[in-house]
């Protein structure tokens, strides 16, 4: 203790088994890990894109339109392999992502895909709702669209009775 600094300095203990050492670069892993994660999510956007532009279905998207479209990935051997490759490299980016916080190696072989796994597939219920909710709200928009809705703010021209139209206000 001839030195006035050891006594401050704290030895390096020995590591429980299966924890991990601390991370020398956070923001490195972090930004690979969001890359790998968003190439992940992007597998299976292009496949299910591929497959609806390929059969000319992005002109009229109905609900069973998006049905199809995902029954027909689901049940091609190369779509679901893409899509389950994809998710796979959500899974691999989301453990690249959390190692520079996760203390444990469990946490992060086990707890870390486990919750990626999950937040897949609430993201995707989620998109197939806002799909759905996307199409009833167009739908009920064109039903509504022949309408008409009092005076309103159009060209300013309004129509005769025979149809044609007249120089407004």
């Amino acid at each position: 203790m001839s030195d006035g600094m050891a006594a401050f300095q704290q030895p390096e203990t020995e590591r429980a088994v299966g924890s991990l050492r601390p991370v020398a670069h956070r923001n490195y892993w972090i930004a690979v890990g969001l890359l790998i994660q968003l190439a992940g999510a992007a597998a299976p956007v292009a496949v299910l894109y591929r497959r609806a532009k390929s059969e000319d279905l992005l002109q009229h998207v109905t609900g069973l339109t998006v049905k199809l479209v995902w029954h027909q990935a689901v049940h091609d051997p190369r779509g679901r392999s893409l899509i389950i490759a994809g998710t796979a490299l959500f899974v691999l980016g989301s453990m690249v992502l959390a190692r520079p916080f996760v203390k444990h190696v469990l946490t992060l072989v086990l707890a870390v895909p486990l919750a990626a796994l999950v937040f897949v597939a609430v993201l995707g219920v989620l998109a197939l709702i806002v799909v759905i909710l996307g199409l009833i709200l167009w739908a009920f928009g064109d039903s509504l669209g022949n309408a008409n809705w009092g005076s309103g703010s159009g060209s300013g021209k309004k129509k005769k009775p025979d149809g044609g139209a007249a120089e407004g206000s």
